[in-house]
């Protein structure tokens, strides 16, 4: 009974709804003629179109913009070189397959990984200092650390970072890692070339310049040197053969000649041994520069000789290519200082060669000297200096002495050889 009376109230509740939607109609029916009703539906009319404009619009856009996210998300999976998105901690959150390979890890290993983790203990700095000015800057930033393959093997990259933003508007930082390994190696053998190219050059000049003073010393030795003694002989000669009457003022002539021819040859001989000192050759660097300091030492001035550090013998152009730097330098201190005393110091530091040379002279303004072009004499020991690529500093003041040091580094010391 209750089942039936529910239907018969839901017959009757049609039964006026449909009442009242013919009502409806019939009054829209007898106003159709009113403007006002008339205008109302033209525009319902066009806001109908614009929401149909609209929604292809946005159909569009939304199709390119998965497109968009499409080509990106392909360059960014394809790309020749590593990507890497981070957080503000540095903490990866997706990676591409270049990431991948430089790194020797899974995709799937990489996700939620510190890639701090990937680098080298001395580069952990530097990251941080990278990844911090990304999120300071809107500019791109760069560095260079070392990335760690699984394998161990470390490779030189160069990280390039900015800021973009996920769907959500956050800001992350989009980083690209290119592997500098081979370029690097590359630049590295161009300037291990070139060195080795200065280093040829050094010799050649240097074998030049000692072949040019053998030349020439034994010039003195086997021409002037003999003539000369010929020449005194031949006075000793004459003075045996001299009348008795004249033989007093004669023989003090002669004399005298003897004496210049004496002293012409100590002298020949003298710049012979200068110009070949065969004493490097056969005792050593240090032997050789205790010879010159004892020979220029007299009452006036006192140079003395510090040489330490050396185990074993240099190469023969590089101890000869010393032994001419000091040799200028003590000409300079007999030629310009009047000091009274100077030390000669040279020692051999792990693989670098320290040469300084000081006195207790007049001294000089060095800035001043050296605008005049003057250099008191070091210009031909700065050019030695250059071929072994080695550095001059001087320190000077008047009244105060002079300091020349002189720094030879390892490469000029394993690339000087004998000829």
């Amino acid at each position: 009974m209750r089942e039936s009376d529910e239907e018969s109230k839901f017959a009757q509740l049609r039964m006026l709804a449909e009442k009242m939607l013919h009502e409806q109609d019939n009054f829209i029916a007898k106003q159709s003629d009113n403007e006002h009703i008339k205008q109302l539906i033209h525009e319902l009319h066009v806001h109908q179109i614009e929401l149909e404009i609209q929604n292809e619009e946005l159909m569009r856009s939304r199709m390119e913009a998965e497109q968009s996210r499409n080509e990106y998300a392909l360059l960014y999976e394809s790309a020749p070189i590593g990507y890497f998105t981070l957080d503000q901690y540095g903490i990866i959150l997706k990676a591409n397959h270049m990431g991948s390979l430089l790194s020797g890890r899974r995709l799937s290993s990489l996700v939620k990984k510190p890639f701090r983790s990937l680098l080298t203990f001395d580069s952990g700095k530097t990251f941080y200092t990278f990844i911090q000015q990304v999120f300071e800057t809107t500019e791109k930033q760069f560095c260079e650390v070392g990335l760690t393959h699984k394998t161990g093997k470390v490779s030189e990259v160069r990280l390039e970072g900015w800021q973009i933003k996920d769907t959500n508007n956050i800001v992350q930082c989009l980083l690209g890692v290119i592997d500098l390994t081979e370029r690097k190696s590359m630049e590295r053998e161009t300037m291990q070339l070139k060195l080795t190219q200065q280093q040829e050059l050094m010799n050649a000049i240097l074998n030049a310049q000692e072949q040019e003073r053998i030349r020439i010393g034994e010039s003195l030795h086997n021409g002037l040197a003999q003539v000369l003694y010929a020449a005194k002989l031949n006075l000793q000669v004459l003075h045996s053969l001299l009348d008795t009457s004249k033989q007093k003022e004669v023989a003090k002539a002669l004399n005298t000649v003897d004496n210049f021819l004496v002293e012409g040859i100590e002298l020949t001989r003298s710049i012979s041994h200068d110009l070949v000192p065969t004493v490097i050759k056969d005792f050593g660097l240090e032997y050789a520069l205790n010879a010159v300091c004892s020979k220029v030492s007299s009452p006036d001035l006192t140079v003395t000789l510090d040489y330490r550090g050396f185990n074993q013998r240099l190469e023969q152009n590089l101890e000869m290519a010393i032994f001419r730097i000091v040799q200028e330098l003590i000409n300079n201190i007999l030629k310009h200082s009047r000091a009274r005393m100077a030390l000669v110091k040279i020692t051999r530091n792990g693989t670098d060669i320290f040469i300084q040379v000081k006195d207790n002279g007049i001294g000089f303004e060095v800035e001043r000297e050296m605008a005049n072009g003057k250099g008191i004499g070091l210009s031909s020991i700065q050019n030695r200096v250059v071929l072994l690529s080695g550095t001059v500093n001087v320190h000077s003041q008047p009244n105060q002495g002079t300091q020349i040091s002189i720094l030879l580094p390892e490469k000029s010391i394993k690339k000087v050889t004998v000829s």
